[in-house]
C-alpha cells in the first residue's frame, strides 16, 4: 500500500501536474487529465490512499461544526409545527424554546448517515430557505462519500 500511495502521488505530480511543457505534445493537458488529477488529490487529502484508517474519521467528524454553522447563516431551520405532537420529547422543547443551535445540531446529524439517514426523517426539521436546502443536499452527498471512504478503508484494513 505504501508503494501505491507513493505511486499515485508521484503520478499526481509528474504526469497529472499542472505545471506542463507547452511545446512538448506528450505533456499537453487534457480534460481527463482534470479529473484524474482532482481524483488523486482527494484520495490523497480524504484518506491517504487507504493508509490511513482514521483520516475519513476525522474530516467525518471535523465537518459537523461546520455544516452547524452554514445552517445558522443560510437561514437557520424551523420546526414543523403542524405534526409536533409526534416528535421526541427534546423535539418538541428545542422547538418550544425555539433552540436555534440545536435545531442546527439536529438537522445536521440527521444528515450524516448519508441516503439512509433520509430513510429515518422524521420531518420534524424543515429548510427555511432555497440555500440551506441546497446545503443539506450537498452535506448528504459528502457523507455518503465519506461513508464508501470508510467502508473501504474497513475492508482494506481487515482484508474482507
Amino acid at each position: 500500500m505504501m508503494f501505491h500511495a507513493c505511486e499515485m502521488d508521484a503520478r499526481r505530480k509528474t504526469r497529472l501536474s499542472k505545471w506542463k511543457i507547452p511545446f512538448v505534445e506528450e505533456y499537453i493537458v487534457h480534460p481527463v487529465d482534470w479529473l484524474s488529477w482532482f481524483h488523486s488529490y482527494f484520495l490523497k487529502v480524504f484518506n491517504d490512499y487507504g493508509r490511513n484508517f482514521w483520516l475519513p474519521w476525522v474530516w467525518f467528524f471535523g465537518l459537523i461544526p461546520w455544516f452547524i454553522t452554514i445552517y445558522h447563516w443560510s437561514g437557520g431551520i424551523s420546526c414543523n409545527l403542524g405534526e409536533l405532537k409526534k416528535f421526541d420529547m427534546w423535539v418538541q422543547k428545542a422547538c418550544e424554546v425555539d433552540n436555534t443551535f440545536l435545531m442546527n445540531f439536529a438537522f445536521t446529524l440527521q444528515h450524516i448517515f448519508g441516503p439512509i439517514g433520509l430513510v429515518f426523517n422524521q420531518n420534524a426539521f424543515q429548510a427555511i430557505t432555497i440555500w440551506t436546502h441546497a446545503f443539506s443536499i450537498f452535506q448528504v452527498l459528502i457523507y455518503t462519500i465519506f461513508w464508501y471512504l470508510i467502508i473501504v478503508q474497513i475492508r482494506r484494513q481487515f482484508r474482507l
